[in-house]
């Protein structure tokens, strides 16, 4: 009987310092969302995720504390950012005076369907609707350079080679050139009335109204011109 009594107690004080154990996790977790999501408020509903991790000897101390005390993220720096891994400072209270303070390492997601590549794309391709899929990504690993609406990526060109699973960022992309260097367009000089018609090669990129470097057809001379249709450069002089 007695046994049975020593075992009872055992697993009694075992169960509790359990729950206590989780008490306190779940404290500090609400502290640090809280100072998250004042930080920034959009986050409130957002699937946000916390992990951190408290060695043994500073959980048990903080657990003696038993459950009256609560924990508080205090503002260091009024304009620092969440970023993925922060080390927080956290205020031990008692009846709202700190009794202490200690520092933990943390650990930040903020997930989000973003566009990442389903296969891989050559440089100059084209981004197409199967060659995208949205995954759930941490955002904060990215630093806001990301998309998440297809309409802003399909039927743009890549500006270089994009493996799959590659997260779509904007510096990526880019639209696809009204002309593209190398490409044979028809040059317009316009002088004083005359208009003079000629083949010659694109220098560089260019979209509607852009001024590009071009060359006639067998002719070294470079020269500058504007865009002024699919093909089209025109000259004024």
């Amino acid at each position: 009987m007695k046994k049975l009594l020593a075992g009872f107690i055992i697993f009694v004080v075992f169960i509790s310092a359990g729950w206590a154990d989780q008490s306190l996790q779940q404290k500090i977790e609400s502290a640090i969302r809280r100072y998250i999501v004042d930080k920034n408020p959009l986050w409130e509903s957002a699937k946000l995720s916390v992990l951190f991790k408290l060695n043994r000897k500073t959980e048990k101390h903080l657990v003696s504390y038993g459950t009256s005390a609560s924990f508080y993220v205090p503002e260091i720096y009024a304009n620092s950012k969440v970023t993925p891994n922060m080390i927080l400072p956290l205020q031990v209270l008692e009846a709202g005076v700190e009794r202490e303070r200690i520092f933990v390492r943390t650990t930040i997601g903020l997930y989000k369907n973003i566009l990442v590549a389903k296969k891989s794309i050559k440089k100059g391709g084209v981004f197409t609707k199967d060659a995208l899929l949205l995954k759930n990504r941490n955002i904060l690993k990215h630093k806001n350079n990301y998309l998440s609406i297809l309409d802003e990526v399909v039927g743009k060109q890549t500006r270089g080679y994009v493996s799959a699973g590659t997260v779509i960022t904007r510096n990526m992309i880019r639209t696809i050139p009204k002309i593209s260097r190398n490409q044979e367009v028809d040059i317009c000089v316009l002088a004083d009335g005359l208009r003079v018609e000629a083949k010659g090669i694109a220098l560089e990129d260019g979209n509607q109204n852009d001024v590009i470097w071009v060359r006639r057809q067998n002719s070294k001379e470079k020269i500058r011109g504007k865009i002024s249709a699919p093909g089209k450069v025109e000259i004024q002089l």
